[in-house]
Protein backbone atom coordinates (compact mmCIF):
# COMPACT_ATOMS: atom_id res chain seq x y z
CA UNK A 1 0.00 0.00 0.00
CA UNK A 2 2.91 2.32 0.76
CA UNK A 3 4.31 1.83 -2.73
CA UNK A 4 0.93 2.59 -4.27
CA UNK A 5 0.68 5.78 -2.19
CA UNK A 6 4.15 6.82 -3.39
CA UNK A 7 3.03 6.37 -6.99
CA UNK A 8 -0.05 8.47 -6.43
CA UNK A 9 2.02 11.19 -4.81
CA UNK A 10 4.38 11.23 -7.81
CA UNK A 11 1.66 11.69 -10.38
CA UNK A 12 0.34 8.20 -11.17
CA UNK A 13 -3.31 7.51 -10.53
CA UNK A 14 -5.46 4.43 -10.72
CA UNK A 15 -8.75 3.43 -12.28
CA UNK A 16 -10.84 4.48 -9.28
CA UNK A 17 -9.30 7.95 -9.27
CA UNK A 18 -9.61 8.19 -13.05
CA UNK A 19 -13.31 7.36 -12.75
CA UNK A 20 -13.85 10.03 -10.14
CA UNK A 21 -12.20 12.63 -12.38
CA UNK A 22 -13.68 11.71 -15.75
CA UNK A 23 -16.94 9.95 -14.99
CA UNK A 24 -16.86 8.06 -18.30
CA UNK A 25 -15.31 4.69 -17.48
CA UNK A 26 -17.99 2.88 -15.44
CA UNK A 27 -20.43 2.44 -18.31
CA UNK A 28 -17.71 1.19 -20.64
CA UNK A 29 -16.38 -1.24 -18.09
CA UNK A 30 -19.87 -2.46 -17.33
CA UNK A 31 -20.37 -3.25 -21.01
CA UNK A 32 -17.04 -5.07 -21.09
CA UNK A 33 -17.78 -7.14 -17.99
CA UNK A 34 -21.19 -8.37 -19.07
CA UNK A 35 -19.99 -10.65 -21.88
CA UNK A 36 -16.87 -11.52 -19.88
CA UNK A 37 -19.03 -13.32 -17.31
CA UNK A 38 -20.08 -15.69 -20.07
CA UNK A 39 -16.49 -16.53 -21.03
CA UNK A 40 -14.49 -19.01 -18.99
CA UNK A 41 -11.24 -17.06 -19.34
CA UNK A 42 -11.63 -13.41 -20.32
CA UNK A 43 -8.80 -11.51 -21.96
CA UNK A 44 -7.64 -9.42 -19.00
CA UNK A 45 -6.44 -6.09 -20.35
CA UNK A 46 -4.82 -3.00 -18.84
CA UNK A 47 -4.52 0.48 -20.38
CA UNK A 48 -1.68 2.79 -19.38
CA UNK A 49 -1.73 6.42 -20.51
CA UNK A 50 1.71 8.04 -20.37
CA UNK A 51 1.38 11.82 -20.17
CA UNK A 52 2.72 14.31 -17.67
CA UNK A 53 0.03 16.88 -18.50
CA UNK A 54 -2.79 14.35 -18.07
CA UNK A 55 -1.31 13.10 -14.80
CA UNK A 56 -1.33 16.73 -13.56
CA UNK A 57 -4.95 17.13 -14.75
CA UNK A 58 -3.87 19.90 -17.10
CA UNK A 59 -5.28 18.03 -20.07
CA UNK A 60 -8.07 15.50 -20.54
CA UNK A 61 -7.11 11.93 -21.31
CA UNK A 62 -8.64 11.15 -24.71
CA UNK A 63 -6.35 8.40 -25.96
CA UNK A 64 -6.77 6.13 -22.93
CA UNK A 65 -10.56 5.86 -23.31
CA UNK A 66 -10.17 5.44 -27.08
CA UNK A 67 -7.79 2.54 -26.51
CA UNK A 68 -10.11 1.00 -23.92
CA UNK A 69 -13.06 1.24 -26.32
CA UNK A 70 -11.07 -0.39 -29.12
CA UNK A 71 -9.93 -3.21 -26.83
CA UNK A 72 -13.49 -3.69 -25.60
CA UNK A 73 -14.77 -3.97 -29.17
CA UNK A 74 -12.10 -6.60 -29.90
CA UNK A 75 -13.40 -8.81 -27.10
CA UNK A 76 -11.03 -7.79 -24.30
CA UNK A 77 -12.04 -7.18 -20.71
CA UNK A 78 -10.54 -3.85 -19.65
CA UNK A 79 -9.93 -4.21 -15.93
CA UNK A 80 -7.45 -1.40 -15.31
CA UNK A 81 -6.84 2.09 -16.64
CA UNK A 82 -4.04 4.16 -15.20
CA UNK A 83 -2.18 7.37 -15.98
CA UNK A 84 1.48 8.08 -15.26
CA UNK A 85 3.73 11.02 -16.18
CA UNK A 86 6.62 10.68 -18.60
CA UNK A 87 8.81 9.10 -15.95
CA UNK A 88 10.88 6.01 -16.74
CA UNK A 89 10.67 4.47 -13.27
CA UNK A 90 6.92 4.97 -12.97
CA UNK A 91 6.20 3.55 -16.42
CA UNK A 92 8.42 0.56 -15.73
CA UNK A 93 6.83 0.02 -12.31
CA UNK A 94 3.27 -0.03 -13.63
CA UNK A 95 4.18 -2.38 -16.47
CA UNK A 96 5.82 -4.76 -14.00
CA UNK A 97 2.71 -4.49 -11.83
CA UNK A 98 0.36 -5.46 -14.66
CA UNK A 99 2.59 -8.37 -15.67
CA UNK A 100 2.79 -9.54 -12.07
CA UNK A 101 -0.99 -9.37 -11.75
CA UNK A 102 -1.37 -11.72 -14.70
CA UNK A 103 -2.86 -9.39 -17.29
CA UNK A 104 -2.94 -10.93 -20.77
CA UNK A 105 -2.57 -7.64 -22.63
CA UNK A 106 -1.15 -4.25 -21.66
CA UNK A 107 -1.65 -1.38 -24.09
CA UNK A 108 0.16 1.90 -23.51
CA UNK A 109 -0.61 5.20 -25.20
CA UNK A 110 1.69 8.19 -25.34
CA UNK A 111 5.41 8.81 -25.04
CA UNK A 112 6.42 7.18 -28.34
CA UNK A 113 7.62 10.24 -30.25
CA UNK A 114 11.01 11.87 -30.72
CA UNK A 115 11.16 14.38 -27.86
CA UNK A 116 13.53 13.74 -24.93
CA UNK A 117 10.51 13.07 -22.71
CA UNK A 118 9.17 10.31 -24.96
CA UNK A 119 10.54 7.29 -23.11
CA UNK A 120 7.70 4.76 -23.18
CA UNK A 121 9.55 2.44 -25.61
CA UNK A 122 12.68 2.43 -23.45
CA UNK A 123 10.68 1.66 -20.30
CA UNK A 124 8.84 -1.11 -22.14
CA UNK A 125 12.09 -2.67 -23.36
CA UNK A 126 13.29 -2.75 -19.75
CA UNK A 127 10.27 -4.91 -18.83
CA UNK A 128 9.79 -7.34 -21.72
CA UNK A 129 11.62 -10.67 -21.96
CA UNK A 130 11.21 -11.07 -25.72
CA UNK A 131 10.38 -8.64 -28.48
CA UNK A 132 7.38 -9.30 -30.71
CA UNK A 133 8.19 -6.65 -33.32
CA UNK A 134 5.54 -7.54 -35.88
CA UNK A 135 2.83 -5.61 -34.05
CA UNK A 136 4.78 -2.35 -33.85
CA UNK A 137 6.18 -2.75 -37.35
CA UNK A 138 2.77 -3.30 -38.91
CA UNK A 139 1.30 -0.39 -36.95
CA UNK A 140 3.99 1.91 -38.37
CA UNK A 141 3.29 0.61 -41.87
CA UNK A 142 -0.43 1.22 -41.37
CA UNK A 143 0.21 4.70 -40.01
CA UNK A 144 2.11 5.62 -43.16
CA UNK A 145 -1.07 5.07 -45.14
CA UNK A 146 -2.59 8.07 -43.34
CA UNK A 147 0.38 10.40 -42.83
CA UNK A 148 4.11 10.46 -43.62
CA UNK A 149 4.60 11.28 -39.93
CA UNK A 150 3.55 7.72 -39.09
CA UNK A 151 7.16 6.64 -39.42
CA UNK A 152 8.14 8.85 -36.46
CA UNK A 153 6.45 6.73 -33.80
CA UNK A 154 8.97 4.63 -31.88
CA UNK A 155 6.52 2.26 -30.20
CA UNK A 156 7.65 -1.29 -29.45
CA UNK A 157 5.85 -4.53 -28.72
CA UNK A 158 6.97 -7.54 -26.74
CA UNK A 159 6.26 -10.28 -24.25
CA UNK A 160 6.87 -10.23 -20.51
CA UNK A 161 6.06 -13.58 -18.94
CA UNK A 162 2.63 -14.40 -20.41
CA UNK A 163 1.73 -10.77 -21.13
CA UNK A 164 1.84 -8.96 -24.46
CA UNK A 165 2.72 -5.26 -24.17
CA UNK A 166 2.12 -2.93 -27.12
CA UNK A 167 2.89 0.81 -27.33
CA UNK A 168 0.38 3.03 -29.15
CA UNK A 169 0.80 6.71 -30.04
CA UNK A 170 -0.88 9.26 -27.78
CA UNK A 171 -3.57 10.15 -30.29
CA UNK A 172 -7.20 8.92 -30.35
CA UNK A 173 -7.21 9.25 -34.14
CA UNK A 174 -4.08 7.14 -34.47
CA UNK A 175 -5.52 4.51 -32.13
CA UNK A 176 -8.68 4.27 -34.23
CA UNK A 177 -6.54 3.82 -37.34
CA UNK A 178 -4.01 1.37 -35.91
CA UNK A 179 -5.90 -0.88 -33.50
CA UNK A 180 -7.62 -2.84 -36.33
CA UNK A 181 -4.16 -4.12 -37.28
CA UNK A 182 -3.91 -5.95 -33.96
CA UNK A 183 -7.53 -6.84 -33.29
CA UNK A 184 -7.80 -10.00 -35.44
CA UNK A 185 -4.75 -11.54 -33.73
CA UNK A 186 -5.45 -10.90 -30.06
CA UNK A 187 -7.47 -13.97 -29.15
CA UNK A 188 -4.93 -16.27 -30.75
CA UNK A 189 -2.07 -14.34 -29.15
CA UNK A 190 -3.57 -14.80 -25.69
CA UNK A 191 -4.26 -18.51 -26.27
CA UNK A 192 -0.66 -18.96 -27.41
CA UNK A 193 0.78 -17.15 -24.41
CA UNK A 194 -1.36 -19.38 -22.20
CA UNK A 195 0.26 -22.42 -23.81
CA UNK A 196 -2.23 -23.36 -26.54
CA UNK A 197 -0.75 -22.77 -30.00
CA UNK A 198 -3.58 -24.41 -31.96
CA UNK A 199 -5.82 -22.34 -34.19
CA UNK A 200 -9.49 -21.92 -33.26
CA UNK A 201 -12.39 -20.45 -35.17
CA UNK A 202 -13.25 -18.45 -32.06
CA UNK A 203 -9.87 -16.68 -32.17
CA UNK A 204 -11.19 -14.19 -34.67
CA UNK A 205 -11.80 -10.68 -33.28
CA UNK A 206 -15.30 -9.74 -32.22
Amino acid sequence: MGAERDLLDQGAFSLSRWISISGVVPARLERARAPARLRSRPIRTAILTVSTSVSRREREDLSGPALAAAADAAGCEVLAMEVVPDDFALIEDRLHHFVGEGYDLVFTTGGTGLTPNDITPEATLAVIDREAPGFAEQMRAEGLKYTPMGILTRGVSGIAGQTLIVNFPGSPKAIDQLFPVLAPTLKHVVRTLRGDSSHHESDRAG
